[in-house]
This record gives C-alpha cells, structure tokens and sequence, in this order.
C-alpha cells in the first residue's frame, strides 16, 4: 500500500512539473496566481503524505 502511495504522489509531481515546463515553453512567465497554485498544491501534497505516514504508523503501533 505505501509503495502505491508513493507512486501516485510522485506521479502528482510529475504532472505539476509537465504543467510548469509545458507553460514555460510556451513563453509564460509564472505570475503570482501561479505561484500561489503551486504553494497551495505543494502543501496540500504535503499534508497528505503527512496524514499518510501517520496512518501507517499508528497501523503499525497497532499490531
């Protein structure tokens, strides 16, 4: 279970870079509604990984 959830969060960072370099190459500079995207999405990505390591470990405690 966590391998998968390691993969689909490297995948969600995978997509955001693609978005950003696809931007760039189209000659968009970042602007503050994008940078603010990408600091809502970059600590949105992080609690949930938070929330996910302490799910596995308190199901860890547990057993």
């Amino acid at each position: 279970m966590a391998d998968k959830l390691r993969l689909w969060s490297g995948m969600a960072w995978i997509i955001v870079a693609g978005i950003i370099i696809t931007l760039m190459l189209q000659g968009k500079e970042p602007g503050d509604e994008f940078r603010v995207l990408i600091t809502v999405f970059a600590f949105l990505a992080s609690a949930w990984y938070c929330v996910v390591q302490y799910r596995k470990e308190k199901g860890e405690s547990q057993s």
